[in-house]
Protein backbone atom coordinates (compact mmCIF):
# COMPACT_ATOMS: atom_id res chain seq x y z
CA UNK A 1 0.00 0.00 0.00
CA UNK A 2 1.37 3.09 -0.77
CA UNK A 3 1.47 6.36 1.19
CA UNK A 4 -0.91 7.72 -1.24
CA UNK A 5 -3.48 5.36 -0.85
CA UNK A 6 -3.25 5.37 2.65
CA UNK A 7 -3.52 8.88 2.76
CA UNK A 8 -6.88 8.56 0.89
CA UNK A 9 -8.52 6.88 3.43
CA UNK A 10 -11.13 7.68 5.22
CA UNK A 11 -10.36 9.40 8.60
CA UNK A 12 -13.41 10.90 9.29
CA UNK A 13 -16.09 9.08 7.35
CA UNK A 14 -17.87 5.91 9.22
CA UNK A 15 -20.06 5.07 12.05
CA UNK A 16 -20.08 7.91 14.77
CA UNK A 17 -17.35 7.87 17.50
CA UNK A 18 -18.88 6.94 21.03
CA UNK A 19 -19.36 10.14 23.48
CA UNK A 20 -16.39 8.65 25.46
CA UNK A 21 -13.61 8.98 22.55
CA UNK A 22 -14.79 11.90 20.45
CA UNK A 23 -11.92 14.64 20.57
CA UNK A 24 -12.29 17.15 23.72
CA UNK A 25 -10.93 20.60 24.87
CA UNK A 26 -7.31 19.60 25.93
CA UNK A 27 -5.49 20.81 28.98
CA UNK A 28 -1.52 20.20 29.54
CA UNK A 29 -1.93 17.17 32.05
CA UNK A 30 -4.71 15.25 33.69
CA UNK A 31 -6.02 12.10 34.85
CA UNK A 32 -7.40 9.91 31.63
CA UNK A 33 -8.94 6.21 32.19
CA UNK A 34 -7.49 4.08 29.48
CA UNK A 35 -10.09 3.15 26.57
CA UNK A 36 -10.61 -0.06 25.48
CA UNK A 37 -12.37 -1.24 21.92
CA UNK A 38 -13.42 -4.58 21.42
CA UNK A 39 -12.99 -6.05 18.02
CA UNK A 40 -15.09 -9.66 17.29
CA UNK A 41 -14.20 -11.11 13.87
CA UNK A 42 -16.75 -13.93 12.38
CA UNK A 43 -16.44 -17.49 12.24
CA UNK A 44 -13.15 -18.62 10.10
CA UNK A 45 -12.85 -21.80 8.12
CA UNK A 46 -11.42 -23.90 10.66
CA UNK A 47 -14.29 -22.84 13.37
CA UNK A 48 -17.22 -23.79 10.63
CA UNK A 49 -19.89 -25.14 12.43
CA UNK A 50 -19.27 -24.08 16.01
CA UNK A 51 -21.55 -22.18 17.91
CA UNK A 52 -21.27 -18.14 18.51
CA UNK A 53 -20.63 -17.80 22.12
CA UNK A 54 -20.61 -13.45 21.60
CA UNK A 55 -24.07 -11.92 21.28
CA UNK A 56 -24.47 -8.26 21.25
CA UNK A 57 -26.65 -6.50 23.79
CA UNK A 58 -29.55 -5.17 22.21
CA UNK A 59 -30.36 -2.78 24.76
CA UNK A 60 -26.84 -1.61 24.74
CA UNK A 61 -24.24 -0.95 21.54
CA UNK A 62 -20.82 -1.04 23.91
CA UNK A 63 -21.38 -4.27 25.21
CA UNK A 64 -21.20 -7.71 24.44
CA UNK A 65 -22.49 -10.92 25.89
CA UNK A 66 -20.63 -14.54 26.14
CA UNK A 67 -22.26 -17.91 26.92
CA UNK A 68 -20.93 -20.96 28.50
CA UNK A 69 -21.37 -23.38 25.70
CA UNK A 70 -22.13 -25.97 27.80
CA UNK A 71 -24.07 -24.69 31.18
CA UNK A 72 -25.24 -21.67 29.24
CA UNK A 73 -23.90 -19.27 31.82
CA UNK A 74 -24.22 -15.31 30.49
CA UNK A 75 -21.75 -12.91 31.56
CA UNK A 76 -22.06 -9.34 30.13
CA UNK A 77 -19.06 -6.93 29.50
CA UNK A 78 -19.23 -3.46 28.17
CA UNK A 79 -16.93 -1.43 25.95
CA UNK A 80 -16.00 2.02 25.39
CA UNK A 81 -16.95 0.71 21.82
CA UNK A 82 -17.55 -2.75 19.71
CA UNK A 83 -16.75 -3.22 16.40
CA UNK A 84 -18.25 -6.54 15.12
CA UNK A 85 -19.42 -8.67 11.85
CA UNK A 86 -22.55 -8.11 12.89
CA UNK A 87 -22.55 -4.40 11.39
CA UNK A 88 -20.27 -5.58 8.69
CA UNK A 89 -17.49 -2.85 10.32
CA UNK A 90 -13.97 -2.72 8.40
CA UNK A 91 -10.45 -1.36 9.71
CA UNK A 92 -11.33 1.45 8.00
CA UNK A 93 -14.87 1.79 10.08
CA UNK A 94 -13.14 0.76 13.11
CA UNK A 95 -10.14 3.74 12.47
CA UNK A 96 -12.78 6.27 12.17
CA UNK A 97 -14.54 5.31 15.43
CA UNK A 98 -11.10 6.36 17.57
CA UNK A 99 -8.00 6.91 15.64
CA UNK A 100 -8.77 10.51 14.63
CA UNK A 101 -9.36 11.81 18.38
CA UNK A 102 -6.30 9.89 19.49
CA UNK A 103 -4.25 11.39 16.85
CA UNK A 104 -5.72 14.75 17.81
CA UNK A 105 -4.27 14.12 21.17
CA UNK A 106 -1.10 13.39 19.75
CA UNK A 107 -1.32 16.28 17.56
CA UNK A 108 -1.46 18.38 20.89
CA UNK A 109 1.50 17.09 22.10
CA UNK A 110 0.33 13.78 24.31
CA UNK A 111 2.11 10.76 24.20
CA UNK A 112 -0.48 7.59 22.90
CA UNK A 113 -0.65 4.01 22.85
CA UNK A 114 -2.17 1.36 21.22
CA UNK A 115 -1.90 -2.34 22.48
CA UNK A 116 -3.83 -5.02 20.69
CA UNK A 117 -4.26 -8.00 22.78
CA UNK A 118 -6.22 -11.45 21.76
CA UNK A 119 -5.59 -14.69 21.71
CA UNK A 120 -3.69 -16.45 18.48
CA UNK A 121 -5.94 -16.07 15.08
CA UNK A 122 -8.36 -14.01 16.70
CA UNK A 123 -7.29 -11.12 14.16
CA UNK A 124 -5.05 -8.89 16.15
CA UNK A 125 -2.16 -8.56 13.71
CA UNK A 126 -4.50 -8.47 11.08
CA UNK A 127 -6.33 -5.38 12.22
CA UNK A 128 -2.74 -3.83 13.46
CA UNK A 129 -0.95 -4.39 10.01
CA UNK A 130 -3.31 -5.63 7.59
CA UNK A 131 -3.93 -8.01 5.07
CA UNK A 132 -0.65 -7.94 2.35
CA UNK A 133 -2.74 -10.68 0.34
CA UNK A 134 -6.18 -8.84 -0.17
CA UNK A 135 -4.23 -5.50 -0.41
CA UNK A 136 -6.27 -4.07 2.79
CA UNK A 137 -4.03 -1.95 5.27
CA UNK A 138 -3.93 -2.13 8.88
CA UNK A 139 -4.66 0.64 11.71
CA UNK A 140 -0.83 1.39 11.89
CA UNK A 141 -0.66 2.19 8.11
CA UNK A 142 -3.57 4.34 8.72
CA UNK A 143 -2.69 5.96 11.10
CA UNK A 144 1.18 6.69 10.12
CA UNK A 145 -0.74 8.12 6.76
CA UNK A 146 -2.95 10.47 8.74
CA UNK A 147 -0.27 11.73 10.83
CA UNK A 148 1.61 13.02 7.47
CA UNK A 149 -1.51 14.62 5.94
CA UNK A 150 -0.81 16.55 9.45
CA UNK A 151 2.44 17.46 9.23
CA UNK A 152 1.30 18.73 5.45
CA UNK A 153 -1.31 20.65 6.80
CA UNK A 154 1.14 22.59 9.43
CA UNK A 155 3.89 24.36 7.55
CA UNK A 156 4.70 26.65 10.24
CA UNK A 157 6.22 23.96 12.59
CA UNK A 158 9.67 22.74 11.76
CA UNK A 159 8.89 18.46 12.05
CA UNK A 160 10.61 15.44 12.37
CA UNK A 161 9.26 11.90 12.87
CA UNK A 162 11.05 8.52 13.56
CA UNK A 163 10.41 5.35 13.73
CA UNK A 164 11.39 2.38 15.40
CA UNK A 165 10.50 -1.54 15.44
CA UNK A 166 11.58 -3.87 18.18
CA UNK A 167 10.19 -7.27 19.21
CA UNK A 168 10.20 -9.46 22.36
CA UNK A 169 11.18 -12.72 22.11
CA UNK A 170 11.51 -14.75 24.72
CA UNK A 171 11.58 -11.91 27.33
CA UNK A 172 14.63 -10.61 25.13
CA UNK A 173 14.49 -7.35 23.07
CA UNK A 174 15.89 -7.53 19.64
CA UNK A 175 15.93 -4.98 16.43
CA UNK A 176 13.88 -5.81 13.67
CA UNK A 177 15.57 -3.14 11.29
CA UNK A 178 18.81 -6.12 11.91
CA UNK A 179 19.07 -9.17 10.13
CA UNK A 180 18.77 -11.98 12.35
CA UNK A 181 22.08 -13.16 12.02
CA UNK A 182 23.28 -9.75 13.44
CA UNK A 183 20.85 -9.46 16.03
CA UNK A 184 21.96 -9.09 19.33
CA UNK A 185 19.83 -8.73 22.85
CA UNK A 186 18.95 -5.00 23.70
CA UNK A 187 18.17 -3.29 27.14
CA UNK A 188 15.55 -1.17 28.05
CA UNK A 189 16.39 2.03 30.29
CA UNK A 190 14.50 4.34 31.62
CA UNK A 191 14.62 8.35 30.74
CA UNK A 192 13.75 10.64 33.33
CA UNK A 193 11.87 12.86 31.42
CA UNK A 194 11.43 10.84 27.82
CA UNK A 195 10.27 6.94 29.82
CA UNK A 196 11.36 3.88 28.71
CA UNK A 197 13.13 3.21 25.55
CA UNK A 198 15.28 0.47 24.44
CA UNK A 199 18.90 1.73 24.39
CA UNK A 200 20.79 0.47 20.67
CA UNK A 201 17.19 0.28 18.80
CA UNK A 202 17.73 2.04 15.83
CA UNK A 203 15.78 5.31 14.84
CA UNK A 204 14.68 5.78 11.07
CA UNK A 205 13.94 9.15 9.86
CA UNK A 206 10.70 9.35 7.67
CA UNK A 207 9.62 12.27 5.71
CA UNK A 208 6.42 10.31 4.01
CA UNK A 209 3.97 7.12 4.30
CA UNK A 210 5.65 5.02 1.52
CA UNK A 211 9.18 5.41 3.28
CA UNK A 212 7.49 3.93 6.63
CA UNK A 213 5.60 1.27 4.65
CA UNK A 214 9.43 0.09 3.26
CA UNK A 215 10.62 -0.12 6.53
CA UNK A 216 7.54 -1.92 7.86
CA UNK A 217 7.60 -4.37 4.96
CA UNK A 218 11.35 -5.61 6.46
CA UNK A 219 10.90 -5.35 9.64
CA UNK A 220 7.44 -7.81 9.08
CA UNK A 221 9.18 -10.44 7.36
CA UNK A 222 11.89 -10.36 10.40
CA UNK A 223 8.89 -11.11 13.04
CA UNK A 224 9.56 -14.57 14.07
CA UNK A 225 6.34 -16.36 13.37
CA UNK A 226 5.00 -20.20 12.78
CA UNK A 227 2.51 -21.93 11.50
CA UNK A 228 -0.12 -23.73 13.72
CA UNK A 229 -3.85 -25.15 13.15
CA UNK A 230 -5.21 -21.41 14.23
CA UNK A 231 -3.13 -19.09 12.04
CA UNK A 232 -0.39 -19.86 9.25
CA UNK A 233 1.87 -17.22 11.04
CA UNK A 234 1.70 -16.92 14.24
CA UNK A 235 3.24 -14.77 16.36
CA UNK A 236 6.04 -15.99 18.28
CA UNK A 237 7.06 -12.75 19.67
CA UNK A 238 5.37 -9.10 20.80
CA UNK A 239 6.21 -6.20 18.46
CA UNK A 240 6.65 -2.92 19.50
CA UNK A 241 6.63 0.08 15.96
CA UNK A 242 7.22 3.44 18.35
CA UNK A 243 6.82 6.55 16.24
CA UNK A 244 8.38 9.92 17.66
CA UNK A 245 7.22 13.17 16.75
CA UNK A 246 9.35 16.59 17.49
CA UNK A 247 8.41 19.95 16.60
CA UNK A 248 9.62 23.11 16.97
CA UNK A 249 6.98 25.74 16.46
CA UNK A 250 8.71 29.19 15.42
CA UNK A 251 9.90 32.19 17.21
CA UNK A 252 7.19 35.20 16.96
CA UNK A 253 8.84 38.37 16.33
CA UNK A 254 7.47 39.83 19.80
CA UNK A 255 10.73 37.82 21.55
CA UNK A 256 8.87 34.69 22.49
CA UNK A 257 11.04 31.88 22.19
CA UNK A 258 9.86 28.77 20.09
CA UNK A 259 7.80 26.05 21.47
CA UNK A 260 8.92 22.56 21.49
CA UNK A 261 7.08 19.33 21.93
CA UNK A 262 8.59 15.86 21.64
CA UNK A 263 6.12 13.14 22.14
CA UNK A 264 5.72 9.38 21.42
CA UNK A 265 3.04 6.82 19.70
CA UNK A 266 3.65 3.21 20.76
CA UNK A 267 1.96 1.01 18.57
CA UNK A 268 2.28 -3.13 20.16
CA UNK A 269 0.67 -5.95 18.95
CA UNK A 270 1.02 -8.58 22.30
CA UNK A 271 1.40 -11.85 20.28
CA UNK A 272 -1.58 -14.28 20.88
CA UNK A 273 -2.44 -15.34 24.76
CA UNK A 274 -2.54 -19.08 25.38
CA UNK A 275 0.77 -19.75 24.02
CA UNK A 276 2.35 -22.09 26.27
CA UNK A 277 -0.11 -24.81 25.45
CA UNK A 278 -1.76 -26.58 22.26
CA UNK A 279 -3.70 -24.18 21.83
CA UNK A 280 -1.74 -22.28 20.38
CA UNK A 281 0.58 -24.07 19.60
CA UNK A 282 0.41 -27.68 18.70
CA UNK A 283 -3.09 -27.00 18.48
CA UNK A 284 -6.52 -28.94 19.83
CA UNK A 285 -8.64 -30.19 17.18
CA UNK A 286 -12.16 -29.11 18.05
CA UNK A 287 -13.40 -32.07 20.12
CA UNK A 288 -10.20 -30.70 22.60
CA UNK A 289 -7.63 -33.32 21.70
CA UNK A 290 -4.39 -32.96 20.36
CA UNK A 291 -3.11 -34.22 16.81
CA UNK A 292 0.67 -33.24 17.38
CA UNK A 293 3.17 -33.19 20.13
CA UNK A 294 4.63 -29.60 20.94
CA UNK A 295 7.86 -29.00 19.79
CA UNK A 296 10.02 -28.56 22.64
CA UNK A 297 11.47 -25.27 21.11
CA UNK A 298 7.40 -24.06 20.57
CA UNK A 299 6.86 -24.67 24.42
CA UNK A 300 9.98 -22.57 25.47
CA UNK A 301 8.38 -20.60 23.29
CA UNK A 302 5.38 -20.64 24.88
CA UNK A 303 6.83 -20.31 27.91
CA UNK A 304 8.58 -16.93 27.79
CA UNK A 305 5.77 -15.91 26.08
CA UNK A 306 3.26 -16.42 28.72
CA UNK A 307 5.80 -14.97 31.58
CA UNK A 308 5.24 -11.87 29.52
CA UNK A 309 1.54 -11.91 29.37
CA UNK A 310 1.19 -13.06 33.28
CA UNK A 311 3.47 -9.88 34.15
CA UNK A 312 1.48 -7.94 32.10
CA UNK A 313 -1.72 -9.06 34.01
CA UNK A 314 -0.47 -8.95 37.48
CA UNK A 315 0.35 -5.31 36.21
CA UNK A 316 -3.03 -4.48 34.97
CA UNK A 317 -4.65 -5.84 38.34
CA UNK A 318 -2.13 -3.82 40.58
CA UNK A 319 -3.02 -0.61 38.51
CA UNK A 320 -7.14 -1.13 38.27
CA UNK A 321 -7.14 -1.92 42.14
CA UNK A 322 -4.73 1.49 42.70
CA UNK A 323 -6.58 4.60 44.01
CA UNK A 324 -4.53 7.38 42.97
CA UNK A 325 -0.91 7.93 41.79
CA UNK A 326 0.55 8.88 44.91
CA UNK A 327 -1.28 5.91 46.75
CA UNK A 328 2.29 4.32 47.40
CA UNK A 329 0.80 0.66 45.58
CA UNK A 330 4.13 -1.24 44.31
CA UNK A 331 3.53 -1.69 40.60
CA UNK A 332 5.46 -4.89 38.95
CA UNK A 333 7.04 -3.27 35.98
CA UNK A 334 10.48 -4.42 35.89
CA UNK A 335 9.27 -8.09 36.23
CA UNK A 336 9.21 -8.32 32.44
CA UNK A 337 10.89 -6.31 29.76
CA UNK A 338 6.98 -6.21 27.92
CA UNK A 339 5.98 -4.20 31.34
CA UNK A 340 8.71 -2.11 31.79
CA UNK A 341 8.93 -0.48 28.06
CA UNK A 342 5.34 -0.27 28.35
CA UNK A 343 5.40 1.86 31.54
CA UNK A 344 4.28 5.02 29.85
CA UNK A 345 1.74 3.27 28.18
CA UNK A 346 0.09 1.28 31.52
CA UNK A 347 -1.16 4.26 33.97
CA UNK A 348 1.73 6.28 33.04
CA UNK A 349 2.23 9.35 31.10
CA UNK A 350 0.46 8.42 27.76
CA UNK A 351 -3.80 8.20 26.37
CA UNK A 352 -4.00 4.77 26.29
CA UNK A 353 -6.58 2.89 23.83
CA UNK A 354 -6.43 -1.23 24.00
CA UNK A 355 -7.83 -3.11 21.38
CA UNK A 356 -9.11 -6.35 22.39
CA UNK A 357 -9.54 -8.99 19.42
CA UNK A 358 -11.92 -11.87 19.83
CA UNK A 359 -13.05 -14.87 18.12
CA UNK A 360 -16.85 -15.91 18.59
CA UNK A 361 -16.17 -19.24 18.41
CA UNK A 362 -17.19 -21.76 20.89
CA UNK A 363 -13.98 -23.84 21.13
CA UNK A 364 -12.07 -20.80 22.10
CA UNK A 365 -14.24 -19.91 25.12
CA UNK A 366 -11.37 -19.84 27.44
CA UNK A 367 -9.45 -17.54 25.76
CA UNK A 368 -12.07 -15.35 25.18
CA UNK A 369 -13.25 -14.93 28.59
CA UNK A 370 -9.54 -14.09 29.87
CA UNK A 371 -9.50 -11.76 27.27
CA UNK A 372 -13.09 -9.73 28.37
CA UNK A 373 -11.82 -10.14 32.14
CA UNK A 374 -8.73 -8.62 31.09
CA UNK A 375 -10.17 -5.44 29.39
CA UNK A 376 -12.61 -5.07 31.98
CA UNK A 377 -9.63 -4.34 34.53
CA UNK A 378 -8.42 -1.77 31.73
CA UNK A 379 -11.16 0.23 32.05
CA UNK A 380 -10.29 0.77 35.48
CA UNK A 381 -7.14 2.16 35.17
CA UNK A 382 -6.17 6.03 35.02
CA UNK A 383 -2.98 7.22 33.17
CA UNK A 384 -1.42 10.59 33.63
CA UNK A 385 -1.06 12.43 30.39
CA UNK A 386 0.83 15.65 30.22
CA UNK A 387 1.97 17.81 26.93
CA UNK A 388 5.37 16.81 26.57
CA UNK A 389 7.35 20.00 26.32
CA UNK A 390 10.94 20.30 25.64
CA UNK A 391 13.54 22.77 25.94
CA UNK A 392 14.51 24.03 22.34
CA UNK A 393 18.24 23.10 21.05
CA UNK A 394 20.11 26.73 21.08
CA UNK A 395 21.08 25.72 17.35
CA UNK A 396 18.70 25.50 14.76
CA UNK A 397 17.95 21.70 13.96
CA UNK A 398 19.75 20.50 11.01
CA UNK A 399 18.80 17.89 8.34
CA UNK A 400 19.42 14.44 9.48
CA UNK A 401 19.72 15.54 13.21
CA UNK A 402 17.24 15.09 16.26
CA UNK A 403 15.54 17.77 18.16
CA UNK A 404 15.32 15.61 21.33
CA UNK A 405 16.94 16.66 24.40
CA UNK A 406 20.97 16.27 24.03
CA UNK A 407 20.90 14.83 27.80
CA UNK A 408 19.12 12.20 27.03
CA UNK A 409 21.92 9.57 28.36
CA UNK A 410 22.92 12.25 30.89
CA UNK A 411 21.51 13.41 33.73
CA UNK A 412 17.93 12.86 32.73
CA UNK A 413 18.05 8.98 33.06
CA UNK A 414 17.31 7.55 36.70
CA UNK A 415 19.46 8.24 39.50
CA UNK A 416 20.91 5.00 40.73
CA UNK A 417 21.10 2.79 37.97
CA UNK A 418 24.12 1.34 37.00
CA UNK A 419 23.51 0.85 33.57
CA UNK A 420 22.42 4.53 33.63
CA UNK A 421 25.74 5.81 34.91
CA UNK A 422 27.25 3.20 31.91
CA UNK A 423 25.66 4.83 29.48
CA UNK A 424 26.79 8.46 30.85
CA UNK A 425 30.54 7.40 30.31
CA UNK A 426 29.25 6.29 27.10
CA UNK A 427 27.55 9.84 25.98
CA UNK A 428 30.88 11.65 27.71
CA UNK A 429 33.05 9.88 25.28
CA UNK A 430 31.09 10.18 22.91
CA UNK A 431 30.96 14.08 23.34
CA UNK A 432 34.58 14.10 23.73
CA UNK A 433 35.44 12.33 20.42
CA UNK A 434 33.02 14.03 18.72
CA UNK A 435 34.85 17.51 19.48
CA UNK A 436 38.16 16.10 18.91
CA UNK A 437 39.12 15.98 22.45
CA UNK A 438 41.11 13.25 24.06
CA UNK A 439 39.81 10.53 25.55
CA UNK A 440 41.45 9.84 29.22
CA UNK A 441 41.73 6.02 28.86
CA UNK A 442 45.61 6.15 29.12
CA UNK A 443 48.30 7.93 27.85
CA UNK A 444 49.81 5.62 25.81
CA UNK A 445 48.63 3.24 23.11
CA UNK A 446 49.58 -0.14 25.57
CA UNK A 447 47.51 1.57 28.38
CA UNK A 448 44.76 1.80 26.01
CA UNK A 449 44.72 -1.74 25.03
CA UNK A 450 44.75 -3.07 28.33
CA UNK A 451 41.97 -0.67 28.92
CA UNK A 452 40.02 -1.94 26.30
CA UNK A 453 40.48 -5.59 27.63
CA UNK A 454 39.82 -5.24 31.00
CA UNK A 455 36.21 -3.22 30.17
CA UNK A 456 35.78 -6.20 27.71
CA UNK A 457 36.69 -8.58 30.73
CA UNK A 458 34.13 -6.85 32.89
CA UNK A 459 31.26 -7.08 30.33
CA UNK A 460 31.72 -10.57 29.64
CA UNK A 461 31.68 -11.11 33.64
CA UNK A 462 28.42 -8.80 33.77
CA UNK A 463 26.93 -10.85 31.28
CA UNK A 464 27.37 -14.05 32.71
CA UNK A 465 25.86 -12.88 35.62
CA UNK A 466 23.28 -11.63 34.75
CA UNK A 467 22.38 -14.74 32.53
CA UNK A 468 22.38 -16.94 35.51
CA UNK A 469 20.16 -14.40 37.47
CA UNK A 470 17.97 -14.22 34.57
CA UNK A 471 17.90 -18.24 34.72
CA UNK A 472 17.11 -18.64 38.41
CA UNK A 473 14.27 -16.09 38.07
CA UNK A 474 13.05 -17.44 35.31
CA UNK A 475 12.50 -21.10 37.29
CA UNK A 476 11.09 -19.72 40.11
CA UNK A 477 8.05 -17.91 37.98
CA UNK A 478 8.01 -20.89 36.56
CA UNK A 479 7.24 -23.27 39.07
CA UNK A 480 5.04 -20.20 40.65
CA UNK A 481 2.82 -20.38 37.63
CA UNK A 482 2.91 -23.94 37.38
CA UNK A 483 0.94 -23.76 40.90
CA UNK A 484 -1.28 -21.06 40.34
CA UNK A 485 -2.31 -22.34 36.81
CA UNK A 486 -3.18 -25.83 38.88
CA UNK A 487 -4.84 -23.84 41.75
CA UNK A 488 -7.08 -21.57 39.20
CA UNK A 489 -8.42 -24.66 37.55
CA UNK A 490 -9.36 -26.58 40.33
CA UNK A 491 -11.15 -23.54 40.98
CA UNK A 492 -12.53 -23.71 38.00
CA UNK A 493 -13.43 -26.92 38.05
CA UNK A 494 -15.45 -26.71 41.52
CA UNK A 495 -17.03 -23.80 40.10
CA UNK A 496 -18.68 -25.31 37.16
CA UNK A 497 -19.37 -28.66 39.23
CA UNK A 498 -21.13 -26.58 41.66
CA UNK A 499 -23.15 -24.60 38.93
CA UNK A 500 -23.86 -27.94 37.53
CA UNK A 501 -25.17 -29.64 41.11
CA UNK A 502 -27.43 -25.78 41.35
CA UNK A 503 -28.93 -26.29 37.82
Amino acid sequence: MSGAEAAALPTTDGPAAPESLRPRAHSQRGNVAMKVIARIRGLTEWEEGETEILTPDEDDPTAVIITQPVLGHRSRFSYDSVSTPWANESSADLFATFAPALLDDFQTGFNCSILAYGQTGSGRTRTMHGDVAEGSPGLISMIVADLFERVSKCPELKSKVNVSFVEMYNDKIFDLMVKKVDQMALRIREHRTLGPFVDGASLHDIASADQFEELRATACKRMRTAPTEISKSSSRSHTVVTLTWDTVEAADGAGKSAASKSRKMVLADLGGTGQGDGSALGVGNKSGSFKKKTPIKRQQEGTAFNKMLSSLGKVITQLSKRKSETDGTHISYRDSSLTFLLKDALGGNSKTVILATMSPAACNYEETLATMRFTEKSRKIMNCARVNKVKPSPQSPQEGSTMRPTSILSDDLVVGDPVAEEAMLTANKNAQESQHLPVEEGDTAQEAEEAKEKKASLKAEEAAKIKAEEEAKQKAEEEARALEEAKQKAEEEARLKAEEEAN
